[in-house]
Formats: structure tokens, C-alpha cells, sequence
């Protein structure tokens, strides 16, 4: 009887130990392609194509180019028609079909799923004329009569340039570019338009706005439940000078203070003079990620771009090895906005268990992502059947996920989804090879 205790003991703990080891959980490190040095087309940020637009009678499709190279695009919107400096007539508001053309023209984009930065301003043919605005009574009725177009787009408007005021809408120059105008047209925008980022020329616009000055800038955070989290700048000085022609007053002071801005908004604008030595690859590129870059006009300064196109990142530039003898022009167009690259996945499960996932991601571009997105898990069972599982309805985070799906006992592919709510305009990881247009989803693993 002893003995047969004994092996019924042992018979025993067998099961205890075979039960315990059913129930732990094996973790399966998945391999992870290597980060592609190419450009990413994704949406809100890159080098963007200028398209200078007349708000007239006419207004037609052959006023704008849309093509399948190109996701950003810069819309200089004419309104100088409805300003008495160029009719000579009276300043006018914008008609029904005025309206109706511009939204058919919105809808085109967003059809094709490309991003806009707008910019409405009354110098015609945006050929550098000053004092051409109408009054600033007239100028803000323009504003609320576009605001319910750009709500209604905003899926596809990466950031509103304020503009109105001065020669090209960069807001100088001009009789009326003086605080109490900028102030009426910022205002006006931030309470009619919504969620949108509105930018402004200088940094010292937005102080003016928030009633502070350059010297509480150290000190001063603008919260997030502020209406002036929104409002940050566009740079068309862009490394032209120490001040970025006149852009800052104490550059190293505000850039630093900026930052807590275009963290979470769009930064960027054109490159200028040509012989400046602040645009030098090993000069910029730490500045262009301390300010969260997001975009730049591609087409100018063309100097500046063909200076980037014939010299290269390298070890001086910075640590980035991957991209150590790839074109400056190259390594900026990467990098531009956010840049996200899978580094680890890990799959945890058993035979009984749900399958946990653990990504680790890192963000390697200037900027950051900048609406929330939704997240889902798609698994492909046996190549044939498609299961979508929603892991995070919204979120800007994706440095480190960790979700839960079921296990069904299939062998499947498991992908990442990060799309707009309306399943559009969806984010590509960095990685070679992981992509599948047909999902618009990133392979992550393998079960």
C-alpha cells in the first residue's frame, strides 16, 4: 500500500506539473524586418507641392493639380477678388458658388485621401504685394464664412496658416499687420474653427495673443485646456538667418520654449538665402528635431534643395548609422514628421490562452503624430479569413503597445491598423516589406 501511494503521489505532481506548465504562457519573439531608409508616405507631414488658387468666377479643376506622388500640398487661396484695394469696386463677402467651389475643391482631396496646409490672403496671384486686405471687420467675416468648410475637412487640413495680412499672407509688412489686426484674426479663427492647428508667422504673434511678452516665455506653458493650444507658427525664413529673418528675437530662448508647441502641432515652412551655412546638414538636423519638423515647401529655396540633394548625412550629423551616406534631402524627407519603426514583437500564449501582443516602436522622425488614431489588430487565418479586433479606439501613443486576442487555434498573420476613425488616410510603419496595401495594415506576426 506504501508503495502504491508513493506512485500515486508522484502520478500526482506529474499532473500538477504538466497542468501549471499548460497554464504559463510561452513567449514567442517574432523576427522584425529591418527600417526602410526610404521615404514614407504618410499623412500630415513631408515636403509639400504649392498650389496658388484664385477664389473667382472660374474657379476651376485646372487651378489645382493633384497627383499620386504628391500627399502634401500647400493651398494659397487668392481672395484679393473680394478686397476693394483690387476691385476697386468695394470689399465684398464670398458668394454661394465662391463657397460651393471651394468645398468641391476640399472634397477632391479628401477623396483621394491627400493632406492640405491653407492659407487664405489678398495679394494677387501671391506675387508680393502689401496693403491689399479689405477691412478687418470684412477680413473676419471671411474667416466665419470658411470656417464651416474647414471643419468640415479637417480630416484632410494638416494646419490653417493664418495669413490674410501682408504680401503671400506672411502676415508683414503691411499697414494693418499690427497687433490688434493679428490679434482679431487669431481670435477668429480659434473660435470658429475646430480642432484644426492655426499657425501664425512669429513666435511674438502668439505672445501677443496670450497678453505675455519674451520675458515670461521660460516660465509660461499654455495648457492643454487653453484655447491657444492650438495656436503655434509657420516659418518662411526658415534658416535664413540667426533670427530666421526676423522670426525670432532670442532664437535659442524661444525654439526651446516653441518646442512644448510643435510637439503636439505642425512645424515648418520654406527654406531661404541660399548661402546661409545654418541650413549645413550637420548644423540643422538637431534643430529640425528639437522643433518637431513636420514640413517643408519642396520646391523652395531651390538652391537650399539642391544643396541637400548633392551632400550627405554622415557621423557628424548625428547617430543615426542606418542613413550614414544617404542624401541630406533624402535623410530630411524620412524624417519629417513622425517616423515609426517596429523594433520588437512579442507573442505570449499556450494552447488555452488568449494571444498577448507586446510591440515595442520606436518614433524616429523630427516630428510626432498628431491626431489620435484608431488602432486594431487584424489576423489573417490561413491566408483566407480576416478578423479585425479594436485594441485602442484612439490614441497619438504607439511607442509601446500591448493588446489582447483571441486565440482560435489557427494559424494566422497578425497586422497593426492605424487609421482615422472612417478607416482613412492609414499610417505605414518604417520597416521593409511589412506593409500590405490591400489591408492598409502593417504585418506584426505570426501565430
Amino acid at each position: 500500500m506504501k508503495k502504491i501511494r508513493i506512485i500515486l503521489v508522484n502520478i500526482l505532481l506529474i499532473l500538477v506539473l504538466v497542468s501549471c506548465n499548460r497554464a504559463s504562457l510561452n513567449n514567442y519573439e517574432q523576427s522584425v524586418a529591418k527600417e526602410d531608409t526610404m521615404y514614407i508616405d504618410n499623412p500630415d507631414q513631408g515636403f509639400y507641392s504649392p498650389v496658388c488658387i484664385q477664389v473667382v468666377d472660374d474657379f476651376k479643376d485646372k487651378d489645382y493639380v493633384i497627383n499620386d506622388k504628391t500627399r502634401l500640398y500647400h493651398l494659397r487661396m487668392d481672395l484679393s477678388a473680394f478686397s476693394q484695394k483690387f476691385n476697386n469696386q468695394e470689399d465684398m463677402l464670398l458668394r454661394d458658388k465662391d463657397l460651393n467651389n471651394i468645398d468641391a475643391m476640399m472634397s477632391k482631396y479628401l477623396k483621394k485621401e491627400k493632406n492640405v496646409i491653407i492659407r487664405f490672403a489678398y495679394d494677387h496671384n501671391y506675387e508680393g504685394k502689401k496693403d491689399q486686405e479689405p477691412s478687418i471687420s470684412m477680413m473676419e467675416a471671411h474667416i466665419k464664412q470658411l470656417a464651416p468648410i474647414l471643419n468640415k475637412y479637417e480630416n484632410c487640413i494638416t494646419a490653417i496658416e493664418a495669413g490674410m495680412v501682408g504680401p503671400w499672407g506672411e502676415m508683414h509688412s503691411s499697414a494693418c499687420a499690427n497687433k490688434e489686426t493679428i490679434n482679431k484674426i487669431i481670435d477668429t479663427y480659434l473660435k470658429n474653427v475646430n480642432n484644426i492647428p492655426i499657425l501664425v508667422r512669429t513666435p511674438k504673434m502668439i505672445y501677443n495673443y496670450l497678453g505675455i511678452t519674451l520675458d515670461d516665455i521660460s516660465s509660461y506653458v499654455i495648457k492643454e485646456d487653453s484655447i491657444a493650444y492650438r495656436l503655434g507658427i509657420f516659418n518662411d525664413g526658415y534658416l535664413g538667418s540667426n533670427s530666421d529673418l526676423g522670426t525670432y528675437t532670442n532664437r535659442e530662448l524661444e525654439t526651446k520654449w516653441l518646442a512644448n508647441q510643435t510637439n503636439h502641432l505642425p512645424y515648418g515652412g520654406e527654406v531661404v538665402v541660399p548661402n546661409s551655412t545654418l541650413h549645413d546638414i550637420d548644423k540643422c538636423a538637431l534643430e529640425m528635431k528639437l522643433m518637431n519638423l513636420s514640413y517643408l515647401n519642396q520646391a523652395w529655396n531651390d538652391e537650399v534643395i539642391k544643396k541637400w540633394k548633392n551632400t550627405t548625412y554622415n557621423k557628424k550629423c548625428g547617430d543615426d548609422v542606418n542613413f550614414y551616406g544617404v542624401s541630406s534631402y533624402d535623410y530630411i524627407n524620412a524624417h519629417l514628421g513622425y517616423r515609426f519603426v517596429l523594433k520588437k514583437s512579442t507573442l505570449s500564449y499556450n494552447d488555452t490562452s488568449d494571444i498577448k501582443v507586446n510591440l515595442e516602436i520606436e518614433n524616429k522622425g523630427f516630428g510626432n503624430l498628431l491626431r489620435n488614431k484608431k488602432i486594431e489588430a487584424y489576423v489573417l487565418y490561413d491566408d483566407e479569413n480576416l478578423e479585425k479586433y479594436d485594441i485602442n479606439h484612439k490614441t497619438k501613443n504607439l511607442e509601446k503597445l500591448e493588446f489582447t486576442i483571441p486565440n482560435i487555434g489557427k494559424k494566422g498573420k497578425i497586422y497593426l491598423s492605424i487609421k482615422n476613425n472612417d478607416d482613412t488616410y492609414p499610417i505605414r510603419l518604417a520597416n521593409k516589406e511589412i506593409y500590405d496595401d490591400n489591408l492598409k495594415a502593417n504585418l506584426i506576426g505570426r501565430i
